[in-house]
């Protein structure tokens, strides 16, 4: 008898910690239904704060080893003039909410057509870093979105004495703080095409443009496209802001 009574004890002490568990996310979704703007992103409250980060770059370093996506051009006569990426095309940084695993040796490089690795460069500089700081709030004013990565890469790396190339260039996430009714992705591009020689023939600079994607979905959804680029020299320059990386994008698809 004790033992059944233990039994029901127990069954009913389950089912007041289900029930319980249930009521802050009926509450929020309540909530949610009755004052949307409270949850609902705006935005036109999206910022993107960037400032130069090259602490934080020297700890949060991808590891430079050759990744999956290596494809070196074997046969292939060596052109200091013409650069190219031998390593990682595209990667995703967060998905869901959460920072994917893979990114810890997803890079791209802009080195020398016909080149085996990157290692075999001399003199690298750096690594340079830039913490981005992406905010955006509700249409009720409140801050719902803090995400922080990094932009980190090494430059100056040169050929027997000749040109100004690039390894290491990655997007390393730091912090990911995101309501529970939204969703946060972001992922990377390097066009092949935007990986160009910045100098001349006798002396080469590597220069990539990176993309980077971001989506938020929630109770509104929004996507849009950050632009930057990278030089051979160390230099970063942001070629778009978010107030103008829709306008820009529509233009260059309808193009």
């Amino acid at each position: 008898m004790d033992i059944q009574k233990g039994r029901l004890m127990h069954s009913v002490l389950v089912s007041c910690f289900l029930a319980l568990s249930l009521v802050p996310a009926a509450f929020a979704e309540s909530t949610a239904a009755s004052n949307p703007n409270d949850y609902r992103i705006n935005p036109a409250s999206i910022k993107i704060e960037v400032v130069e980060d090259d602490i934080t770059a020297r700890s949060r370093m991808v590891p430079l080893s050759d990744p999956d996506t290596f494809t070196p051009f074997s046969g292939a006569l060596l052109a200091l003039e013409s650069i190219v990426n031998i390593t990682t095309k595209a990667w995703k940084v967060i998905a869901d909410n959460k920072p994917v695993v893979s990114v810890n040796n997803q890079y791209a490089t802009a080195v020398p057509f016909g080149l085996q690795s990157w290692t075999m460069l001399q003199q690298w500089k750096g690594p340079k870093g830039y913490r981005f700081k992406f905010r955006a709030s509700t249409y009720a004013g409140l801050t719902a979105v803090k995400v922080d990565f990094l932009l980190t890469y090494l430059y100056g790396g040169n050929y027997n004495g000749t040109g100004k190339y690039l390894t290491g260039v990655s997007i390393v996430p730091l912090s990911v703080s995101v309501p529970w009714n939204t969703n946060f992705s972001l992922g990377v591009e390097v066009p092949d095409l935007f990986v160009i020689n910045l100098g001349t023939r006798a002396n080469p600079m590597a220069g990539m443009m990176i993309i980077m994607n971001y989506s938020l979905r929630g109770l509104s959804h929004h996507e849009a496209r950050m632009i930057y680029f990278v030089r051979g020299d160390g230099k970063m320059k942001v070629l778009n802001s978010p107030e103008d990386i829709d306008k820009q994008f529509v233009k260059m698809q309808n193009d």
